[in-house]
């Protein structure tokens, strides 16, 4: 029979257990709903991208290697960041999602 100290060690150990997994089940949830985010707002700013470029002259049709003649060139700095962000996101939910697979492999 096992003493109380041993029983009491044993609670503990799976109350740990249960919070690690539900702190784990929810930054999955949190990295894939900011993955989501990011690809709305990618899309939504995207969108609205090919307006921009309505007040083109002659001159400079031929030159849009350089965002900086156009005077709406932020817009292509949101959407580079939100795919940077977007890939950090996915990047974060993938390298849990194998984590969580090696644990469950492991047990």
């Amino acid at each position: 029979m096992r003493s109380t100290d041993d029983q009491l060690r044993e609670i503990m150990k799976r109350a740990d257990q249960v919070k690690a997994t539900k702190a784990s089940k929810k930054a999955a949830v949190s990295y894939a709903l900011s993955a989501c985010a990011c690809i709305a707002l990618l899309v939504v700013t995207s969108l609205h991208i090919p307006g921009l470029s309505q007040g083109e002259t002659a001159e400079t049709q031929g030159h849009y290697g350089s965002l900086m003649l156009n005077t709406s060139f932020m817009s292509y700095v949101v959407i580079g960041t939100l795919a940077f962000l977007l890939g950090i996101c996915l990047t974060l939910l993938c390298m849990h999602i194998v984590e969580q697979r090696k644990k469950e492999r492991g047990r």
